[in-house]
């Protein structure tokens, strides 16, 4: 476990992005030069972890809004609903420092981007959260937390709000 203190904070031109390895290169590459522009530009918002004290990056999320189209949402999640899109939150990127995994800083993190979409929830319309899992071991990292495959597909990953909801009530 990281016995170290967490900041997670929105990301900024202070953060020092460019040391930032986590063993994929497109998630490394997401990070170094994409990952402010767009969340300046509102296209996914940018979560950074650091070391308290430090500005170079250890983990990292995005969020944005997503709908999910109703014949393609899984029959349990749109049990009793119209036949609408539902709408979501999608956590895009996802990565931590390969110095850093295995020490609890994924958990973190995704409790963190839980945190921050159940309180989206309390103003806009959210039913489930969405993620493309990158590979079968981030499925399984989101799996652990209660995220369902979603209509078959062993990458794409569900979780309602109200299971969101109890992991951030613990």
């Amino acid at each position: 476990m990281i016995d170290q203190d967490i900041c997670i904070e929105p990301i900024a031109r202070s953060h020092v992005r460019n040391l930032f390895q986590c063993g994929n290169p497109t998630l490394d590459a997401y990070l170094h030069r994409y990952a402010r522009q767009n969340s300046e530009r509102g296209l996914a918002k940018a979560y950074v972890a650091t070391l308290a004290g430090d500005r170079n990056v250890i983990g990292y999320y995005t969020l944005s809004a997503s709908q999910i189209l109703f014949e393609d949402a899984p029959p349990d999640l749109v049990r009793s609903m119209p036949r609408y899109p539902i709408p979501a939150a999608r956590i895009g990127e996802f990565a931590v420092d390969i110095h850093y995994q295995g020490k609890g800083l994924g958990a973190i993190l995704l409790l963190d981007a839980l945190r921050c979409i159940c309180a989206t929830s309390e103003g806009i319309g959210i039913l489930a959260i969405i993620v493309d899992a990158i590979d079968d071991s981030a499925a399984r990292f989101y799996r652990h937390f209660g995220f369902e495959d979603f209509g078959g597909h062993s990458l794409q990953l569900y979780l309602t709000m109200q299971d969101a909801s109890a992991w951030v009530a613990k």
